[in-house]
C-alpha cells in the first residue's frame, strides 16, 4: 500500500537535487570579461592593460592567459620595426594566473609582445584557458581587440569578435 503523505525524507531529497542542479548550472556556464584599462604604470606595454573579470557566481580554477597576434602593421601597413610584435598566428606560451571568486579582476601579462612605431596598428586575441568547476574539464574563452596607436603614444582599443589566424 502505498503512502502519498508528507515525506521528510522526499523533501530533503527534493532540495537536494534542486541545489545540485543550480550548482551544476553556476558552474557550467561561467560569465568572463576582459576589458582595456588605462594605467599610470610607464612599463606597460601599450600605455595600458587587460583586464580579465569573472562576473559569473562560481569560482575558477587554473586560469591561465596567451597572446595570439591576427596582424601588427606600422604607418602605411609596413610590419613593425624590430622589437614590435611577433609571433603571428600563434599563441605564446600559457602564463598561469591566479584562481578568481566571483567579482575578482586580474590584468593580463603582454609577454614577449611590444608595441611598433608610432602610429602602429594590432589585432590580437587572448585567450584564457580555465576549469570552471570543480575540475572535471577545461574550457577555452577568447576575446579579440584591434588597436590604434596616436602621435601622443596611447592605444584605442576595439572590441571584435574572434577570428582571424588565431582560430
Amino acid at each position: 500500500m502505498s503512502s502519498s503523505g508528507f515525506s521528510p525524507i522526499r523533501v530533503v531529497f527534493g532540495i537536494a537535487v534542486v541545489s545540485a542542479a543550480i550548482f551544476l548550472l553556476l558552474t557550467m556556464f561561467p560569465t568572463l570579461t576582459v576589458k582595456p584599462a588605462t594605467t599610470n604604470d610607464p612599463r606597460a606595454a601599450f600605455g595600458m592593460m587587460f583586464n580579465l573579470t569573472n562576473n559569473g557566481l562560481a569560482v575558477i580554477r587554473d586560469v591561465s592567459s596567451t597572446i595570439c597576434v591576427n596582424s601588427a602593421a606600422g604607418i602605411g601597413g609596413t610590419q613593425p620595426a624590430a622589437g614590435g610584435a611577433q609571433n603571428f598566428g600563434a599563441t605564446n606560451q600559457p602564463l598561469g594566473l591566479s584562481d578568481l571568486n566571483h567579482g575578482d579582476v586580474v590584468a593580463l601579462p603582454f609577454e614577449g609582445l611590444k608595441p611598433g612605431p608610432p602610429g602602429s596598428t594590432l589585432d590580437l586575441v587572448f585567450v584564457i584557458r580555465f576549469e570552471p568547476g570543480p575540475g572535471f574539464w577545461q574550457e577555452e574563452r577568447r576575446f579579440r581587440f584591434s588597436g590604434t596607436e596616436a602621435s601622443d603614444r596611447t592605444w584605442t582599443w576595439q572590441s571584435l569578435s574572434p577570428g582571424g589566424v588565431c582560430q
